[in-house]
């Protein structure tokens, strides 16, 4: 053989061996990142989830104001790694009272994708009547029908007008 060919095969088994390591990698931090199942997930057993495709998802949440008595929370697909649907819920609470659970704050407002493609985003906004509230964005989301993850930003304190206060 040439050395052109030698180092074409080379090259080719390298990027198979890479990928080969890579992948299941990427899988198993995927499932490690994975929250408490959200309610109405559904189960599978380990045959279903071995003969499906795995996917890793990244997604990111911000949440910002902007000085018009409003606050907005941003979901954002950043990347997905094989073609598969990542189905979102992002939400909006806001509490008069400093608390990390979602669940003692009341719901401003919440938008569904059934399918949010890498690159995109989810918008939610709601007015803050100009009264200062802890404000809290949350977003509940599986990948091809899979087990929920969460992502939280946490409390933060915005005043009437919508502007963050440092605390």
């Amino acid at each position: 053989m040439t050395k052109i060919v030698k180092r074409i095969l080379i090259g080719l088994a390298a990027a198979l061996l890479l990928a080969a390591f890579l992948v299941p990698g990427l899988a198993r931090r995927a499932d490690a990142a994975e929250a408490p199942a959200a309610p109405a997930a559904e189960t599978a057993t380990a045959a279903e989830e071995a003969a499906e495709p795995r996917l890793f998802a990244t997604l990111t949440l911000s949440m910002r104001g902007e000085g018009t008595q409003k606050v907005f929370a941003t979901v954002k697909n950043e990347f997905t790694l094989f073609p598969s649907t990542v189905q979102v819920l992002i939400s909006l609470y806001a509490s008069a009272e400093f608390t990390t659970d979602y669940n003692k704050m009341s719901l401003q407002t919440s938008k569904l994708t059934e399918d949010l493609n890498m690159g995109s985003t989810l918008e939610v906004s709601a007015s803050t009547s100009g009264k200062t509230l802890y404000w809290l964005a949350r977003v509940e989301y599986r990948e091809n029908g899979g087990a929920w993850k969460t992502l939280e930003t946490g409390p933060l304190l915005y005043d009437g007008n919508g502007n963050h206060i440092e605390q």
